[in-house]
């Protein structure tokens, strides 16, 4: 795979030529297609310095599904605080990180002391898992401001976001985070969640191998999380809290371009 961060200063027309790497879903069998894009500066004289622009899925790219799957699949008699009192959080903490199989996250579901009586009554986890992916959503202008931007030359975007394997099942039905990332940054795949440094470290570390001369403050990212924001912001990129409102967001990235 090829991307140069600076057009080709011999060219009387700077041209930037890049290849979007394709996503391939083990589970899905899914690949997006690779594409070749050239971005041509007229300007002679000139170059184009790429940016980077990272979002973070939940609640930032996509309403976080899990809270309206569960609500569907709760008996009436039992509410939501019950549930998760008895979901095994370190289990699913360890499934982000990538150190357990689907499978071994679905034998850890629920905590092992829970009720017999409790778990007669909870949803299967891979009844969750379907109706999780069945409640999938955009933000409200989301796929708008991923299109204004595809339409620029001088960015790439990506996909920086704690979550499982789960993802390989989200990316078919969501067709703007499948076709126009040029990058995927997942914890399960990376062995590491936000907000620990050494997460936004590893990302740009990879981001360096494709543009060497790429500084901090040339990434922005978006968190609906504060922490993760800080901790962004604490390696040196321009960070924006993302609280549902994309026209605030689109106004941070103008900012930043």
């Amino acid at each position: 795979m090829r991307r140069d961060d600076y057009a080709d200063e011999d060219d009387q027309r700077r041209v930037v030529t890049f290849i979007v790497p394709s996503y391939e879903g083990n589970q899905n069998n899914v690949t997006a297609p690779e594409h070749e894009f050239t971005q041509i500066d007229e300007t002679a004289g000139s170059f184009m310095k790429i940016k980077i622009i990272l979002f973070d899925m939940m609640d930032t790219l996509i309403h976080e599904p899990y809270f309206d799957a569960i609500g569907r699949l709760l008996p009436p008699e039992l509410d939501a605080k019950t549930y998760f009192r008895w979901r095994d959080t370190e289990a699913y903490l360890a499934f982000e990180r990538g150190e357990a199989s689907e499978q071994e996250h679905f034998r850890q579901f629920y905590l092992p002391d829970a009720p017999p009586e409790m778990l007669a009554r909870f949803p299967r986890p891979e009844r969750v898992k379907k109706e999780l992916l069945r409640s999938l959503r955009y933000i409200a202008g989301i796929p708008e401001l991923i299109a204004w931007l595809r339409a620029r030359g001088d960015v790439r975007l990506g996909v920086a976001s704690n979550y499982s394997v789960w993802y390989q099942d989200m990316l078919p039905r969501l067709r703007e985070l499948r076709d126009d990332m040029d990058y995927y940054f997942y914890s399960c795949e990376m062995g590491i969640r936000k907000p620990d440094a050494g997460y936004f470290e590893m990302i740009a570390a990879g981001l360096r191998r494709d543009f060497p001369e790429l500084s901090s403050a040339e990434i922005f990212f978006t968190d609906d999380r504060q922490e993760n924001v800080e901790a962004a912001r604490a390696c040196g990129w321009q960070a924006h809290l993302m609280d549902g409102d994309t026209a605030s967001l689109r106004d941070a990235i103008t900012t930043f371009l």
